[in-house]
């Protein structure tokens, strides 16, 4: 089952350059912890974000040295706060989905590929 492949991780990716996390980003968040707590949440800012730091040939180039194992995590990413040319690159490179709604956790495990309605194939 498909289920059984995903990692049990949550990534928030804010790009919103000097600023904090806005408040109601952190109550959505919270929503996912409250309703996944066997999860592993985590907060990726432009300091930790490999998107912010590395070009997209790097990516691509670490992309290709996962195992196929790897290569399956899917990671959440708010679209809102990705820069056009990196949903391009993201898009073009790895695959993905993308909406720029974003609404709490649903109820059912399933939501996590759509709650930040957007997902991408990405690298650690």
């Amino acid at each position: 089952m498909i289920m059984n492949r995903i990692p049990k991780i949550i990534h928030l990716i804010w790009s919103g350059i000097d600023e904090p996390l806005p408040d109601h980003f952190k109550t959505l968040g919270s929503t996912w912890q409250r309703d996944y707590p066997d999860w592993e949440y985590i907060l990726l800012d432009k300091r930790s974000c490999i998107m912010n730091t590395a070009s997209p040939s790097k990516l691509v180039s670490l992309y290709q040295e996962l195992d196929d194992g790897d290569k399956s995590e899917i990671y959440l990413i708010p679209a809102k706060y990705i820069s056009p040319f990196d949903q391009y690159q993201f898009k073009r490179f790895f695959g993905g989905k993308r909406s720029d709604d974003l609404e709490h956790c649903l109820d059912e495990a399933y939501a996590v590929h759509y709650s930040f309605n957007t997902w991408v194939r990405a690298v650690r």
